[in-house]
């Protein structure tokens, strides 16, 4: 009689449980009886005549965070390089899955053309794969950088690109220009980086090459950003000043001004704000994301983004008579309201001459993305003269021009976020409330805003706690 072995589970311990190969090979599509009468293979293993004994070049194995990696054993390509592919998955039966999925997918046309693949045609199989999915900012950076790296590399064999073509890459895009500027940006040049990262993942992922030699690259080498620090919040007198001189230099935008300081709001999110959004009779305003140039509104950053938020009584008035204002211009206006004004051709060249000098580097205005023909028309809370959405930029000039003139320097607008976060922590308003306000995914983001500077107390709470003041005093001749 044999005895049946029973393992105990350990509290706590998850034990792997195995699942055939043969199991996760995918079903074919066959029927019990073909069209010739014959029957069918009664099962899977017997369809694809699988052997136990037969060795997939597949390998699965669990590593030390519980997590599943497999590997799959391409052979010696074009290029006399032995490829693999390896991956990670949760569990060991997605592992089995996916890597069985890689392997019967077999050679790409990619590993086929790997003799003659350059990163141009690399660069080109990749966007006509992505076509046109994807907002339209994400297409035109993805056109502007693939263009910077066709530039550079683009006539090179994927095959051939060694890690020192790529620093040379990077070093080209950081000299300098005649006035000490360079070239390209910090973060322009961490972004051609990764997307030539990217670029050749997909040819190491499909066979192509063996091994990516950008991220082969020193991380001495590598581009990194410079850290920024953190800008101070501003004081009571500082917001005052700046109020004051919006309500006189700019008042059409004071009222976007005083609902970002009441509530903390992102300037993307009062962009794309709608003329629903805002309740006057219960004084709330629901934020929702941003507008995109398609129409309609992007997600927020986060599941928290979309909130409601009760406003000081103070801004109602200050929105009441923007809202009124907004009404006469309407009425102005008639049928040209929200529609906008067509602009010439010798205007639109002057703005591709200037954005080819100050942003363009040579970049070809053909590669870039058509821009989105709107396909619904809103009423925005804060929109142009004409009542067509604004934009950011404009927003950011305009609030240039306010700090100038209160003759004091220049911070972005993100610092009005920083500066409503910090006050309400001082004031001792609970941090899930605030947290729930400025729509934060977690509570230290919204505690690493407060940013304004001030003198440690810890050395008075401590002679407080330790009862220092009352000793001392006694002392006191």
């Amino acid at each position: 009689m044999s005895k049946k072995t029973s393992t105990t589970k350990q509290p706590g311990k998850k034990i792997p449980t195995r699942t055939p190969a043969s199991t996760m090979l995918p079903q074919p599509d066959v029927s019990p009886t073909d069209q010739t009468g014959a029957e069918g293979p009664e099962s899977t293993e017997q369809l694809f005549k699988f052997d136990p004994d037969f060795k997939l070049p597949i390998s699965v194995s669990m590593r030390k965070d519980g997590r599943w990696t497999y590997t799959v054993d391409f052979g010696v390509h074009a290029t006399g390089e032995r490829h693999r592919t390896c991956s990670t998955r949760n569990t060991e039966e997605k592992a089995w899955r996916e890597a069985i999925r890689v392997y019967l997918a077999g050679p790409s046309a990619l590993r086929a053309a790997a003799p003659v693949l350059t990163v141009s045609m690399l660069i080109g199989r990749i966007m006509e794969r992505r076509g046109s999915t994807g907002e339209y900012s994400t297409q035109s950076n993805l056109a502007w950088l693939h263009q910077i790296i066709d530039q550079q590399v683009g006539q090179r064999l994927v095959s051939q690109l060694t890690s020192d073509d790529v620093h040379n890459v990077l070093t080209t895009l950081g000299e300098t220009d005649g006035d000490g500027t360079p070239r390209y940006s910090e973060s322009t040049q961490c972004k051609v980086y990764q997307r030539l990262c990217r670029v050749l993942d997909v040819a190491v992922h499909e066979g192509a090459v063996h091994q990516n030699v950008a991220r082969l690259l020193d991380k001495d080498l590598r581009p990194t950003l410079s850290s920024k620090p953190w800008t101070d919040a501003w004081t009571t007198e500082d917001v005052q000043n700046v109020l004051r001189t919006a309500a006189e230099l700019d008042p059409k935008l004071f009222p976007l001004i005083v609902l970002a300081f009441a509530s903390g709001v992102r300037i993307g999110e009062l962009v794309g704000a709608r003329l629903s959004d805002y309740d006057p009779v219960n004084n709330t305003f629901r934020a929702f994301g941003t507008a995109k140039e398609g129409g309609g509104r992007g997600k927020g950053k986060n599941v928290r983004s979309h909130r409601e938020i009760l406003l000081p009584d103070e801004v109602q008035d200050v929105l009441k008579d923007h809202l009124e204002r907004l009404g006469r211009l309407r009425a102005d206006l008639g049928p040209a309201w929200g529609i906008k004004r067509v602009c010439t051709e010798e205007t639109r060249e002057k703005k591709r001459q200037a954005a080819l000098k100050q942003w363009g580097r040579g970049f070809d205005q053909t590669l870039k993305p058509a821009k989105p023909v709107p396909t619904e028309t809103h009423e925005w809370l804060f929109p142009t003269p004409r009542g067509t959405r604004d934009h950011k930029n404009n927003i950011g000039r305009r609030w240039r021009r306010i700090l100038q003139t209160a003759g004091m320097e220049h911070r972005v607008f993100h610092t009005v976020r920083a500066t409503c976060i910090t006050a309400a922590l001082e004031a001792k308003v609970p941090l899930n409330e605030i947290q729930a306000m400025v729509g934060h995914a977690s509570p230290v983001m919204t505690l690493l805003y407060s940013h304004r500077p001030k003198q440690s107390t810890a050395a008075k709470r401590m002679a407080a706690q330790l009862g220092l003041a009352g000793i001392l005093k006694k002392r006191k001749p």
